[in-house]
């Protein structure tokens, strides 16, 4: 008893039996604390002192019994219990549960009881079989709950105090935190001088408490009676708690260590309470374990990182031991043959094996579009595996720690200064696959578009484990373009689209014409002989221009080829108006590089009119006249007729424009001038007129023209007059035969007289009527008072005026006009940048859809398919089935454009009937044999005025033998079950499947049939295709040509139409069959599509507008300046004849023999 220290926990218990209330027994618990004092523990010490005072004690700490009893206050020697229930640590884990379990062996309790409870027959222990002797022993546990229908258990503190057991509980707790605070000393010290740190700041994980300031770094202690140093390595066996990384935790196994610091709490000489010892697990490098740093001058800190903070007490408990050299190293060996070394990619038949399918060429090559495998299969091998080890998939040679496994995929830039870029990351743990653990499975499905765009990508795995550096493994796959899917993209340097064809003019040069080689996935491909390379320009099978031997620069990267200064000249243009489309070939000379793109090849610049000069006959040619049937035909250098609305400047001299027809005139679609009616002959008979044709100031063409030529003469002139007489006398105009020109007829002609002596009054004017005028004039003689000679147009001033006044509205108007028109220009500019906005990208996602189809067969003008689909009413053809292209969709572009090839224009477009009768009815025949263009199809087509120029196929289905071979079964699309042709091959290369069955038919066309049942694919396109075999590239198809049955196709151009027939050379059918992906058949698409063919219509509609719009401001701009230049001409005229009708005529005017000149006038 003196060997304690502190106060001591007393508790009082009555026991009540519940069935004799009058039956009880009462118990005094006292708990003695046993302090640990300088790193040893009392009770120990108590021990070893009755050892040396004599006595024989087989007990120790652990074992030392817990429980003395006293009945009526007589020590019984027997009952030495162990701790009773509620002295034991209810804590299980964590923090309370390392702290209190140590202390509360330190606790002894000491009971007395009363004559309640039984004794043995020996009087040395208490019955174990009494009601109260169970309920002390079990008091805390749930054996007292088991009981509680016999005993009572009442509790009270030292005061007397009822308690409830967890108050109890709370009090015995924390009287025992108490007496560890005040009394337990578990290291005085180290053996080396310590490290003082202050206020340190991973207190959390060196496990101590938070009102610490100050603790002792020790390299060495002593204890149980051994040295641990640092350095020791050290084995703490299972049941030891630590403080790791994130929390308290109990060792399941044995944990190899390597001792590095002793931390104490407080200074020398304090009573302290903790004391750890912090330990690197085998796991952690140097570098990951604890390290003090003393770089700061006031006081150095620690940092425990991965290492594990164990309490001294593990010493004490033997849950620690020092290992010998041998022994570590023997466990680093082990442990380095199972810890991860590297990463393996599992691969062939081993994947196989796992039921997964995953290889991948690695460090090879694939070329794009290649189809990846589901899956990639990692694993990481030990250290004692080697890749000659039998049994890739043992289990002993797969680390199945719980890791995760990085893949990053990077595409390489081709330049070393730019960085490689991401383009796929996936992490995964470990997996399950036939019993196998360890497995890294990286799903490849779903990123197969990697593998479209060419490059290097390169696949890094990566595991970052626990304790060690991380484990990489790199490797590459080099991605080339498909060759087989070649094509060449062509442009014209500088433009800003690599999608428009390419505009090219007759005569003009082309600077420099950018091709580039992709493939299908738009790839780009190096260009490796560029000699011998020529150009042509095509219109199906019409050559209409050819360049040899064209200058070729390649860039520096080889990817594009710029083709420079090369000029086409051909006469052959007309073939192509008014669109003016062709196709531009580039091709070297072993045709191994060929390209073929769209282009708009015009017309040169104007350079020849030819005019027809039966319109300039002298005859045709008076004053006043209008020029009718004056057409001019405009030429380029190489005899093409000009581009429409190629503008040309008209200047003329002696002729004028008619109303408000401008200088400035446009060829119209024919390559003519249109003139007639816009000219009238300004100027006088026997005079000249001239028409000079400029193009951009340049004259290109110029003609003089003489006028008709009219004589005045005088008829009957006296040689004397009386003075006061009337002079009479008679003029005639004649033309150049000598003939009264009666067309000189009206108020329009006039004869106006002049004298070189007489001062005639300016403005008399004399009418002359079919040709001839008679002259009255009174004749005096001076001085006679003065007279005029002149007949004065009173209303000449009042008609100029008028004339002024009307132009000025007429420029009024013109200019409303032009604002009206402007602002019509810029809405409709904004309208269409708003529609071309919504369409966007959408165009190219509905390339090829029906209604595409359909549009392109509508501009196939003269056929019998544009008439059966432009019909506005039903269908006038009972049991019209449709137009071939039509019927089917196919799932590729590829094998749509094939399949039209192989068929060619005429079936694609071929007219489909259930029934004779039905085909009966599109046409009838007149008695001479002729075609009825007033029945069936030709009466429809002649009410869409387009009538039909050329024969078309129509196809009976009932008169058709179907295929007898049977359908597949359970097949939705109802193919046709036909025979397997390879004998001995399960599945040629390349080989895409049978024609007949790539169309595929929707539930409409499915259910049409024959009188026989028979459907579409039995009678229509097996009569078209047959057994027609589609292959992925002309090698595949050659190398199979002993198995084909009834030709075949190929996806890169190739097609054999039968036995030793080939078709060669190109062609690109405009009419295809639809292509129908999964993609485009929601409805919210579907609905999408039919906007974008509203819109596009609309769009169309809006930019044809526009430009007319543009057509009439120009013509408007024109007329307007017209208007001015006559306005200033006009008003200038009426200034002129305000001021002289206004002037006063006083002279005398005499005649007498006297010459005079007469002069006509054409107003």
């Amino acid at each position: 008893m003196h060997s304690s220290n502190g106060p001591d926990f007393i508790l009082h218990l009555k026991f009540t039996e519940i069935t004799a209330a009058s039956c009880q027994a009462h118990a005094r618990l006292k708990c003695v604390y046993f302090p640990i004092t300088k790193g040893k523990e009392s009770i120990d010490a108590i021990l070893e002192k009755l050892r040396i005072d004599g006595y024989e004690m087989k007990e120790n700490f652990d074992k030392f019994s817990r429980v003395s009893i006293r009945r009526l206050g007589r020590l019984l020697p027997d009952a030495r219990w162990g701790p009773l229930p509620f002295m034991e640590s209810k804590y299980r884990k964590g923090r309370k549960a390392e702290f209190f379990r140590r202390r509360c062996k330190r606790v002894k309790c000491f009971v007395e009881t009363d004559a309640g409870f039984s004794p043995t027959l020996s009087k040395t222990d208490l019955a174990q079989h009494n009601h109260f002797t169970k309920a002390l022993r079990n008091w805390g546990s749930n054996f007292l709950n088991n009981t509680s229908a016999e005993v009572d258990v009442e509790a009270h503190d030292k005061d007397g105090k009822l308690l409830s057991y967890n108050q109890l509980e709370k009090q015995y707790y924390d009287w025992i935190k108490e007496m560890h605070d005040k009394y337990d000393v578990e290291m005085d010290g180290g053996d080396d001088e310590p490290t003082l740190i202050i206020n340190p700041k991973c207190k959390e994980r060196l496990a101590i408490s938070n009102d610490v300031e100050v603790i002792r770094l020790h390299r060495s202690i002593s204890r149980k009676g051994k040295t641990w140093r640092r350095g020791d390595h050290l084995k703490i066996h299972k049941g030891a708690t630590g403080r790791m990384k994130t929390a308290f935790y109990s060792l399941k196994t044995s944990l190899c260590t390597t001792l590095e610091y002793i931390v104490v709490e407080g200074l020398q000489g304090d009573i302290c309470g903790e004391a750890r010892l912090i330990c690197r697990p085998i796991d952690c490098s140097d570098e990951q374990g604890c390290w003090l740093d003393e770089t700061e001058c006031t006081s150095p800190n620690i940092s425990i990182q991965e290492s594990v903070s164990f309490p001294v007490s593990i010493i004490d408990d033997r849950l620690c031991e020092i290992m010998d050299d041998n022994s570590w190293n023997q466990v680093l060996k082990k442990r380095k043959e199972k810890a991860p070394a590297w990463i393996e990619l599992i691969r062939n038949s081993e994947v196989d094996t796992l039921g997964l399918g995953g290889d991948l060429p690695y460090e090879g090559d694939v070329m794009a579009g290649y189809q990846p495998p589901h899956e990639i299969v990692a694993v990481l091998r030990p250290g004692n595996y080697t890749p000659s080890s039998t049994g890739h998939l043992e289990q002993k040679y797969i680390v199945k720690d719980e890791l995760e496994m990085v893949m990053e995929v990077k595409h390489l830039a081709r330049s070393k200064n730019c960085p490689a870029k991401l383009v796929d990351r996936k992490v995964k743990k470990t997996s399950l696959h036939n019993d196998i653990h360890g497995l890294y499975v990286f799903p490849l499905r779903e990123a197969s578009w990697i593998f479209k765009k060419s490059g290097v990508y390169q696949f890094n795995f990566s595991v970052s484990c626990r304790y060690t550096s991380i484990i990489q493994k790199q490797t590459t796959i080099t991605v080339c373009p498909d060759l087989n899917s070649r094509r060449c993209l062509f442009s014209i340097a500088g433009s800003s689209t690599d999608s428009a064809p390419v505009n090219i003019r007759l005569g003009c040069p082309v600077r420099c014409l950018v091709v580039k080689s992709v493939d299908q996935y738009g790839n780009e491909i190096p260009f490796l002989d560029t000699s011998g390379i020529t150009i042509t320009i095509f219109d199906g099978d019409d050559v209409l221009a050819h360049v040899d031997d064209v200058e070729v620069e390649l860039s520096s990267d080889s990817l594009a080829m710029n083709v420079k200064d090369f000029v086409f000249k051909t006469s052959k243009l007309d073939i192509l108006r008014p669109k003016y489309e062709a196709k531009l070939k580039l091709s070297s000379l072993d045709n191994k590089l060929s390209g073929i793109w769209p282009c708009k090849v015009k017309p040169g610049l104007p350079s020849t009119i030819i005019m027809d000069m039966s319109v300039f006959l002298e005859e045709n040619l008076t004053p006043g006249r209008v020029i009718d049937n004056f057409l001019l035909e405009v030429f380029d250098q190489f005899s093409n007729h000009v581009e429409e609305g190629t503008e040309l400047n008209i200047h003329v001299d002696g002729l004028c424009f008619l109303d408000k027809k401008s200088s400035v005139q446009k060829v119209n679609g024919e390559g003519f001038i249109d003139l007639r009616g816009a000219l009238r002959v300004l100027c006088g008979f026997g005079s000249e007129a001239c028409i000079a044709i400029f193009h951009h100031e340049k004259k290109i063409f110029s003609k003089i023209f003489q006028m008709a030529v009219r004589e005045l003469k005088a008829v009957n002139v006296p040689e004397s007059c009386l003075a006061g007489s009337i002079l009479d006398i008679i003029f005639e105009v004649s033309d150049s035969n000598g003939l009264i020109d009666e067309s000189i007829d009206g108020p329009l002609h006039t004869l106006n007289i002049t004298s070189n002596e007489l001062l005639l009054a300016e403005g008399a004017r004399y009418a002359i009527k079919h040709g001839s005028s008679n002259l009255l004039m009174p004749f005096q003689v001076a001085p006679a008072q003065p007279s005029h000679l002149v007949t004065y147009v009173k209303d000449d001033i009042k008609k100029a005026k008028s004339k002024v006044g009307d132009t000025f509205s007429e420029i009024e108007s013109s200019k409303n006009r032009l604002v009206t028109l402007y602002s019509r220009k810029e809405s409709l500019e904004e309208e269409i940048d708003t529609l071309k906005g919504e369409i966007g990208s959408m165009v190219g996602y509905f390339i090829d859809t029906k209604e595409l189809v359909r549009h392109k067969i509508r501009e196939k003008l003269g056929t019998a398919a544009f008439v059966l689909l432009s019909s506005r009413r039903e269908c006038f053809i009972d049991d019209f089935v449709g137009i071939v292209a039509l019927l089917g969709t196919v799932p590729d572009i590829k094998i749509g454009r094939m399949l039209a090839v192989y068929l060619g224009k005429d079936d694609m477009l071929s007219v489909v009937c259930k029934t004779m009768d039905a085909a009966n009815c599109i046409e009838k025949y007149n008695t001479d044999g002729d075609v009825d263009v007033g029945f069936g199809i030709h009466q429809e087509a002649a009410t869409l005025g387009v009538p039909i120029k050329s024969r078309f196929s129509t196809i009976c289905l009932d008169d058709i033998e179907p295929y007898k071979g049977g359908l597949m079964q359970n097949s939705p699309q109802k193919e046709l079950n036909l025979t397997w042709p390879f004998p001995f091959v399960k599945r040629p290369k390349g080989f895409k499947g049978f024609a007949v069955n790539m169309i595929n038919l929707s539930d409409e066309n499915l259910n049409i049939t024959t009188k026989g049942g028979h459907g579409l694919r039995e009678t229509l396109f097996y009569s078209l295709f047959g057994e027609l075999q589609v292959y992925e590239t002309r090698d595949n198809m050659f190398r199979a040509k002993d198995y084909l049955n009834g030709g075949a196709i190929s996806l890169d151009g190739g097609v054999i139409k039968g036995k030793g027939k080939l078709l060669l050379g190109y062609s690109d059918p405009k009419i295809t069959f639809p292509v129908a992906s999964g993609s485009m058949k929601m409805p919210d698409e579907l609905k999408g599509h039919q906007d974008v063919i509203t819109k596009t219509e609309n769009l169309d509609e809006k930019v044809k507008l526009l430009e007319a719009i543009k057509t009439e401001i120009s013509k408007q701009e024109m007329v307007a300046k017209e208007l001015l230049e006559k306005f200033n001409k006009r008003k200038r005229k009426f200034d002129e004849i305000s001021e002289k009708i206004t002037q006063a005529y006083g002279r005398e005017h005499v005649l007498w023999c006297t010459p005079v000149k007469a002069e006509m006038h054409d107003l």
